[in-house]
């Protein structure tokens, strides 16, 4: 979740966050309305194994992608709609013509 010129920006996994628990949400935008006002919770030691395992799993696919010449954007850390634009104009075609229905 993300505040953009007085906006939210939800993520998919903002939105399944609200599905799951509310509660999570509300905290996240509590977070971004006062911030330095939660104090996390030092994560225990097998969490920090699963986000790091996670977090090689993301990289490599990434690269994967990259190499395999797909045409890629990254928009962690994105402080602008104008890229999120970017990518969904790109996206929802993308997902039109190639999507699987489960």
């Amino acid at each position: 979740m993300q505040r953009v010129n007085g906006k939210y920006v939800y993520s998919p996994s903002d939105l399944i966050a609200f599905v799951e628990n509310e509660g999570v949400s509300w905290l996240d935008r509590f977070d971004i309305e006062c911030p330095r006002r939660l104090v996390c919770d030092e994560p225990a030691e097998d969490e920090q194994i699963i986000r790091e395992a996670g977090d090689e799993h993301e990289a490599a696919f990434w690269a994967e992608l990259q190499s395999g010449g797909y045409d890629v954007v990254n928009l962690r850390g994105t402080s602008s709609v104008s890229p999120l634009r970017i990518g969904n104009r790109s996206t929802v075609p993308c997902l039109r013509r190639y999507g699987r229905r489960a």
